[in-house]
């Protein structure tokens, strides 16, 4: 089975307006991709499962996950539409959050936080990467 058919098969995929191209992406190389998650609370959420699960299935099939801790984005208001703001929580609350996220993600993703620690040997080692690192230096927060 292809990664696309695993993912059709397990509910992940229903609509694709080319399945056999995105097949054939998939199929030719090893892809890197990301997916974000900001760390407003000490713990990842039922919300954070059907990401975490898609994360670890392109994983075995060889492509490389990169998890973004919203840790520069968990500082500004929720654009989600809610009536409600966010609240704001410190610097540090972020920073521990986005750790327990990052301990939380290593159950599931094969992690290493560079290229020489690939352990696997095969490039799919999850990133966990802070976009704190280069947002706070944008002023903008």
């Amino acid at each position: 089975m292809t990664l696309v058919d695993t993912l059709i098969a397990r509910g992940f995929l229903k609509n694709s307006t080319d399945v056999e191209a995105l097949s054939a992406h998939l199929e030719a190389a090893p892809r890197t991709f990301y997916i974000g998650f900001d760390p407003t609370g000490d713990s990842l959420h039922i919300g954070h499962l059907l990401q975490v699960m898609v994360m670890s299935w392109f994983q075995r099939f060889g492509h490389r996950p990169i998890a973004v801790i919203g840790g520069g984005t968990a500082m500004v208001g929720d654009p989600s539409g809610k009536t409600e703001m966010r609240e704001i929580l410190t610097p540090d609350a972020i920073a521990h959050n986005g750790e327990c996220f990052r301990r939380q993600l290593s159950s599931f993703l094969r992690v290493s936080d560079s290229d020489e620690q690939d352990a696997g040997g095969d490039g799919s080692n999850a990133m966990l990467v802070d976009n704190a690192e280069w947002l706070r230096g944008l002023n903008y927060i």
